[in-house]
């Protein structure tokens, strides 16, 4: 049906079963294609925009609700999650650490950095 909606002289033109494909061809090529919105009327350009446009709109809001429902979502499994500790999370020298103390971790801080600036 949509075939017959673009190139209607055509089918006009090779009605007859008994015609050889050399007219079939010739006609093909003399007809003139629907240029514009001719064409887009004709191929149901406006529905397949309309529809496309809905399926990437749908798809964005459903990326953006699961980032905006994702800590909420963390939080109700944070139970089952098991919990990570790294190294990260040592406490910070007190006032109540001895002197050797202090001087054994600023010792491991300073050998920790010259080793992440080497190439």
């Amino acid at each position: 049906m949509y075939l017959y909606a673009l190139i209607p002289s055509v089918f006009e033109t090779v009605s007859d079963p008994a015609t050889s494909a050399a007219a079939t061809i010739a006609a093909v090529a003399s007809a003139s294609p629907l240029r514009g919105w001719e064409a887009i009327r004709a191929a149901d350009g406006i529905g397949i925009c309309v529809t496309g446009t809905v399926i990437v709109f749908v798809a964005l809001t459903a990326i953006s609700l699961f980032i905006a429902l994702l800590p909420h979502l963390l939080a109700a499994l944070g139970p089952w999650l098991p919990e990570i500790h790294s190294h990260h999370d040592q406490p910070l020298p007190t006032a109540s650490d001895s002197s050797a103390e202090q001087t054994r971790r600023l010792a491991a801080t300073v050998a920790w950095a010259r080793h992440q600036q080497r190439p």
